[in-house]
């Protein structure tokens, strides 16, 4: 009976992987296209706005802030490593030729620190 079971088994799947094959295929395509995420596509001009991005010294901070730069915007890029940020600027600034990039430091740690930072942003961008 076993022998059987196996071979009725096997002549299904003889008939029908192809069909197996491409719905799986399917079904990964579609639960890669979920997790994948989206791409921007917006295009927006931004020149003129002003934006905080806070840890852009590395990871998904940095490409926030080069696109932002890209499109116009002046970047504020506010990190608590002092040697990394003004790296970025210039880095950011050769990539988009944006020459409205600026670094302040700024330790979410420190209420101190936080303190001073919104009051430099104060008294240089009121129009925050």
């Amino acid at each position: 009976m076993k022998i059987y079971k196996s071979f009725v088994m096997v002549n299904i799947l003889k008939k029908f992987w192809p069909y197996y094959i491409t719905s799986t295929s399917i079904v990964l395509y579609l639960i890669k296209r979920y997790f994948v995420g989206g791409v921007c596509k917006c295009t927006t001009n931004l020149t003129g706005k002003v934006v905080i991005v806070t840890g852009a010294t590395k990871g998904i901070g940095k490409e926030v802030a080069s696109v932002l730069a890209e499109r116009g915007a002046h970047i504020i890029i506010a990190s608590r490593d002092i040697i990394r940020g003004p790296e970025v600027c210039f880095e950011i600034l050769k990539l988009t030729g944006n020459p409205n990039i600026s670094f302040y430091y700024l330790d979410f740690t420190s209420f101190k620190s936080v303190q001073d930072f919104s009051r430099i942003i104060h008294n240089r961008k009121p129009i925050l």
